[in-house]
């Protein structure tokens, strides 16, 4: 006999195959591939979730359409398309019209909305007639039988486990009229929507039994009570969504030690977006993800978002990305950028980047063909900016997945995938009242009494749908174990109440032992001191700077690693500014603003120009935006501490001057920040965002800052400075350094210890300035501080 067997997935089927003790494996297929193979549209293709995009965008070019308060351009409406085709699509699968809905109870706009609604439905179908295309929300008034399909086999066999709708309880109705046509159905408390529909069919089910239905006949054949209560099951509670990973661990190992084999052990995620996180932690590779990984987490994904990130804001983070994937070539990289002017050239350019990156064979295959359906939309997409058009081409990608190719034996899986699937140790988390059952998505436009009325599916028909699953799976095992999250925040599922679970074993270890396996490992060898360096080192021959003095002064060791061996502090990219950052665009827009002229006579013009000069800086991001218009408030008294300057006569002569000189025969640099001229007479001064340390007599002696003093002496090549000073941009207020020449004194003590031939670069005494040293590790001086 020709028989043909029809599963929910092709997991299934495999799982079907493995039990048939013969050779000869029976003709098998899923239920969506049964239902693209047995019905045919005549003088009319298929089309494809672009292009069906597009035409629903264009039938939307109507004046009522913006009351839906859906934008029309493409990038918006896109996010919204889904919402629209999956609520024509629903009502085509449950035959259901639109002008049939009862709007009785909605609120007022409700029958202008979906008369809106019925008009987008008309206009688009009328595209896809025009264009000779069908879709699923038209396929059900075109379709016929594919009889010459449905005839190769003698018996049809389905394996229902879920919900059939109208269209498709229709569509087998009918093959049943060809070919003789069973379904194997388990009626439990959680699927009475599926009961009554076979109720409408003059086919009586009751739960707890297992039927065997002859739908040519409409009559039952076969009927078995089966045990609906769960055993074995343990429960455990944990404290955040983490410990559950340990749990997970725990669990395989106990099902493993009593026998299961790893490959007969399945982990469900009900939120599987928990599948990222369950990967890192699998430092053992036994796990094998039925879902596969999101392609954003492959390595071209990361590079074009790199670009899209650096082109949309050029921040810190953004640099540091762009960098750390195109190294030396990032110049050239920027340069290839700003030259893409066309759609064609971006093709291009993504190609180039595939073809040039060494990456997996299925990634690359799977990046080229989103550009080769990317390149289809070019009519439509070729009108945006590079941003967006990378933008539109990251979205897609973000859709496809990879294939789990590691190896891992214990299977992870949402419970969508476990459907008619036996596994002998099933492992459950986040087992949460926000996770099971998840909730509907689909209610956008109908809300749940006009749904009941006009026999449309629930949420709560999908909620029980999904409870239907859970049930059939942990009934189906030898041992089960369900973990939630039990907080403040979170609680466990109303749905453990239900499930009726016997003699459910409620887990008492501790937290911290499960928490244990998380962080259990061998413990890295102890790193060991740096000890005492001691070399030749000839501080007549390099440039000191203020600030390289200081290094010295405060801690040798660090002066040693980063003006020695050349070690540069690393900074964590961030799209924050911090202090420090603010300081140095302070620093530069205030060289930017003295460089056209020397002075200002008011104020207002100042200011001005200041946000003139603030506003021509179109690399800073919102969050930089955001700090420096609060600084263009606080720089009103700078503004007016300028003009009572400039009054007085002074004019700004040097901005960032850089100079050089000798003191106690060593080579001194520096930058000096601005230096203004009052006639013979110099003004030398260093901007200062943040706190300003002066000098006393009583911490004149341990001094290791002379940055005050370094501008004197480098500046007497220039003039006379009658005034060396901080200028406090908060304030307003030039500081002058108060004990200047007592300092001077005191650098001159300093300058000895540089005269000797031999040093002993040594780490610092005082502890707490390691604690926030970028060389603490390199010291070894971590784990002390």
């Amino acid at each position: 006999m020709n028989l043909l067997r029809v599963f929910p997935t092709n997991r299934s089927i495999k799982d079907s195959f493995s039990s048939q003790k013969n050779s000869f494996l029976t003709k098998s297929v899923t239920i969506d591939e049964f239902e693209k193979k047995a019905v045919r549209v005549k003088g009319k293709k298929e089309i494809d979730k672009d292009k069906r995009v597009l035409l629903l965008k264009e039938a939307a070019d109507f004046k009522n359409f913006s009351k839906l308060k859906i934008k029309n351009d493409y990038l918006s409406f896109l996010k919204s398309s889904d919402f629209l085709l999956g609520f024509f699509d629903e009502l085509a699968l449950e035959k259901v019209d639109i002008e049939h809905i009862n709007t009785k109870d909605t609120y007022a706009e409700y029958e202008e909305h979906l008369a809106i609604l019925k008009e987008l439905f008309e206009k688009y179908k009328s595209l896809l007639e025009k264009n000779e295309y069908y879709d699923r929300a038209i396929l059900t008034k075109l379709y016929e039988i594919n009889e010459a399909y449905i005839k190769r086999f003698d018996k049809i066999e389905l394996y229902l486990d879920g919900y059939l709708s109208n269209f498709e309880m229709e569509l087998f109705l009918k093959i049943a009229k060809i070919k003789k046509f069973y379904i194997l159905f388990d009626a439990t408390k959680f699927n009475k929507k599926m009961q009554d529909r076979f109720k409408e069919s003059g086919i009586e089910l009751k739960s707890g039994f297992r039927y065997l239905i002859d739908l040519s006949e409409k009559r039952v054949i076969e009927k078995e009570p089966f045990e609906t209560a769960i055993k074995n099951i343990e429960i455990f509670f944990v404290n955040n969504k983490i410990e559950q990973i340990a749990y997970i661990k725990k669990k395989i190992y106990d099902f493993i030690k009593d026998g299961i084999k790893p490959e007969n052990i399945v982990v469900i995620l009900p939120d599987e977006s928990f599948s990222s996180v369950l990967k890192d932690f699998d430092s053992e590779n036994i796990f094998n993800f039925a879902m596969g990984f999101p392609f954003e987490e492959s390595f071209l994904y990361s590079l074009v978002d790199a670009i899209y990130g650096y082109i949309d804001d050029a921040n810190l983070e953004n640099l540091y990305r762009m960098k750390r994937y195109f190294d030396d070539g990032f110049e050239e990289m920027k340069g290839t950028l700003s030259s893409l002017k066309s759609f064609d050239e971006l093709l291009m350019f993504l190609e180039n980047l595939a073809d040039t990156r060494s990456v997996e064979f299925e990634e690359r295959t799977i990046f080229k063909e989103e550009l080769f359906k990317f390149e289809r939309l070019k009519e439509v997409v070729s009108k945006y900016s590079l941003k967006e058009m990378l933008y539109l081409f990251l979205s897609r990608l973000k859709e496809r997945k990879i294939d789990d190719n590691r190896g891992g034996k214990v299977t992870v899986m949402g419970v969508l995938e476990s459907r008619l699937v036996a596994y002998e140790g099933v492992i459950v988390v986040d087992f949460n009242e926000d996770t099971v059952p998840k909730k509907s998505q689909k209610e956008l436009f109908l809300s749940s009494s006009v749904r009941k009325k006009a026999g449309l599916p629930t949420s709560k028909d999908r909620e029980n749908l999904q409870k239907y699953y859970y049930h059939k799976l942990l009934l189906r095992c030898k041992r089960g174990a369900i973990c939630a999250v039990k907080s403040d925040t979170l609680k466990p599922s109303r749905f453990l109440d239900e499930l009726h679970i016997l003699d459910a074993k409620h887990e008492n270890f501790s937290h911290k032992d499960i928490f244990g396996i998380l962080t259990k490992k061998s413990s890295p060898p102890k790193r060991s001191k740096m000890g005492d360096i001691v070399l030749e080192y000839d501080f007549f021959k390099v440039d000191i700077s203020a600030t390289s003095l200081k290094t010295y002064l405060e801690c040798k060791r660090k002066y040693y690693l980063k003006y020695i061996k050349k070690i540069g502090e690393f900074e964590i990219p961030s799209s924050k500014p911090d202090d420090r950052y603010i300081g140095i665009k302070l620093h530069e827009y205030l060289k930017k603003l003295y460089e056209k002229r020397d002075y200002f006579e008011d104020e207002k013009s100042l200011l001005y120009a200041l946000k003139a000069v603030f506003e021509e800086d179109k690399k800073i991001n919102t969050a930089l935006k955001v700090q420096l218009d609060i600084w263009l408030d606080m720089l009103e008294g700078f503004a007016k501490n300028e003009i009572e300057r400039f009054k007085q006569g002074y004019k700004v002569l040097y901005k960032e001057k850089s100079l050089r000189g000798v003191f106690e025969g060593f080579n001194i640099v520096g930058t000096v920040d601005r230096i203004d001229k009052k006639g013979d007479f110099l003004s030398l001064l260093d901007y200062k965002s943040g706190n300003i340390n002066l000098a006393t007599a009583r911490t004149l002696e341990k001094s290791v800052d002379f940055q005050m003093e370094f501008y004197y002496l480098l500046s007497q090549d220039l003039g006379k400075a009658n005034e060396i000073a901080f200028y406090d941009l908060k304030k307003g207020k030039i500081i002058e350094e108060t004990l200047l020449h007592e300092k001077l004194e005191i650098l001159k003590e300093r300058f000895k210890e540089l005269k000797e031939p031999r040093q002993n670069f040594s780490e610092c005494e005082d502890m707490k300035a390691c604690r926030y040293c970028p060389y603490v590790i390199v010291c070894g001086r971590d784990e002390d501080v």
